[in-house]
């Protein structure tokens, strides 16, 4: 299992602690059934007779990294009186997430635990949810407007990329040229690990880093930057993906 598996277990316990420990001062009484769409749920009752209901919105569905986050939660629920459900996209992008957004907003459940797919453009319908009175936790994704949200827990993403960077320069023997694979431009959980990757290969001087080039989060697209860049650099040795 990596690292960012790993992470991802605490992450979400800590997430529904905050959201157990901010909806019990809410006098929201609200309670909501899953919507369509990919979902799991897990909860219980607790000795106060109140169960919150907490919504859990991957970047996409299938992806390991938001499978285990949803698991973590989904282990401890029940420990917080809390009604866990997952409902999420197939792809990442902003126009398949946002329906899933809104579409959850209009169960109005007590929270909703969030890896958005754009700083940016997920902005509106989570403001919509938030003034609609619902609770936002986001996991492992910055928004660019800071009053959305009550709290954003992620991991330490710099170094993520450090880690990375050092492992690949003991891997390739600190030469040859490495290519550098990301989604998409302007998030800044990505441009934090490329930072901590850079920063690491300072130490191998023998190594040529490319610079960043995206996938759009199609395979076929990284598929062909790693052929074209294996045709263009003979000395090709690497490629850090950053997501």
């Amino acid at each position: 299992m990596t690292r960012r598996l790993r992470m991802g277990v605490p992450l979400c316990a800590l997430a529904v602690a905050a959201i157990a420990a901010g909806c019990g001062s809410s006098s929201s009484s609200s309670k909501a059934s899953s919507s369509s769409g990919a979902s799991s749920s897990a909860g219980s009752s607790g000795s106060s007779g109140k169960t919150y209901h907490v919504v859990y919105i991957p970047g996409l569905t299938g992806n390991p990294f938001y499978s285990t986050v949803a698991c973590g939660a989904k282990s401890v629920a029940p420990q917080m009186h809390v009604k866990f459900s997952v409902q999420g996209a197939p792809t990442f992008a902003v126009n398949a997430q946002t329906p899933v957004v809104n579409a959850v907003t209009a169960t109005h459940p007590d929270a909703i635990m969030i890896s958005n797919d754009d700083p940016k453009g997920m902005i509106p319908p989570l403001l919509q949810a938030q003034r609609a009175g619902i609770k936002i936790v986001n996991i492992d994704g910055d928004l660019a407007e800071k009053s959305v949200g009550v709290t954003n827990i992620q991991s330490d993403n710099a170094y993520g990329g450090q880690l990375a960077g050092q492992a690949m320069g003991k891997l390739i023997g600190g030469k040859g040229t490495v290519a550098i694979i990301d989604n998409d431009p302007g998030f800044p959980i990505s441009e934090a690990r490329v930072a901590g990757f850079m920063q690491a290969m300072k130490q191998y001087p023998g190594v040529k880093v490319l610079g960043v080039q995206y996938s759009h989060n199609e395979t076929s697209n990284a598929a062909s930057i790693v052929s074209s860049t294996a045709a263009a650099h003979p000395d090709f040795a690497g490629v850090y993906t950053v997501e």
